[in-house]
């Protein structure tokens, strides 16, 4: 006689959802130790020590999510994630390709069903095309209206960290996470805030010039040097746009 396991109905869950590419990774199939090293890096800074937050990685491609119950803990993940971006970019070079949405998740037992997921997918393979994080409508809709629940002062000072974690590109007007804008940015655990180290912003900015130089030079497909001279763009307008020195400027600046 077969006895049957009876499993609990299940259903999604509301998430914000982050899929990202490793870009580059095909080229490098015949050297798996050098793409072993790389997954390790995003591992390493995109995986949160916070239970409640998903991880998980298969191939080049890897998915966080997170709740979104509360403004805050929303916009605390996505600067955490936007530094993290910023460390992986600049300081690792590892380019990186993604979206970031809201929506419908599940992820139990190994099993991963997303609709949230595959719409981050497609914005990732479809619109992305250069290194950069697509944000979603989805997203933007949701911290709005978890914005509305906090009281009215509040409101309006957290307001302004929605516009300081986005960018909007000039040509396709496509929405991106501004991650270069944290290349300055720390968690001061004697202040319990982030703050703002011009010599940190040098660094990685420096790297970041270095990764993209790097890019430029090994690279010899057009399809692909489009893609570094559009990050070489971005950079340097956060260059631009940073509290530093006249001298620092020209020395991150490509």
């Amino acid at each position: 006689m077969t006895e049957t396991v009876e499993s609990s109905k299940k259903s999604y869950s509301k998430k914000i959802v982050v899929f990202i590419d490793l870009m580059g990774f095909k080229a490098f199939y015949n050297d798996p130790d050098r793409l072993f090293n790389a997954l390790k890096d995003c591992r390493k800074f995109l995986k949160d020590d916070d239970p409640a937050v998903d991880f998980i990685q298969f191939s080049d491609c890897m998915v966080i999510a997170t709740d979104a119950t509360k403004y805050d803990d929303a916009i605390i993940f996505l600067i955490k994630f936007s530094i993290r971006i910023s460390i992986l970019m600049g300081i690792f070079g590892r380019a990186l390709r993604g979206a970031i949405t809201y929506g419908d998740y599940l992820y139990e037992d190994g099993f991963l069903i997303s609709p949230a997921m595959a719409e981050a997918y497609l914005l990732e393979s479809k619109k992305a095309v250069h290194p950069r994080i697509l944000l979603d409508n989805s997203l933007l809709e949701v911290l709005e209206s978890l914005l509305l629940l906090e009281d009215k002062v509040k409101h309006e000072l957290l307001r302004s960290n929605i516009s300081l974690l986005m960018r909007t590109d000039e040509e396709d007007q496509l929405r991106y996470l501004d991650y270069l804008r944290s290349a300055g940015v720390s968690y001061i655990e004697v202040d319990k805030k982030y703050g703002y180290s011009e010599e940190k912003a040098v660094s990685i900015l420096g790297l970041h010039k270095q990764f993209i130089k790097k890019s430029l030079d090994e690279n010899t497909k057009r399809d692909v040097i489009e893609k570094y001279l559009w990050l070489m763009k971005y950079h340097n307008q956060i260059v631009e746009a940073q509290p530093m020195s006249p001298e620092n400027k020209k020395k991150c600046s490509m």
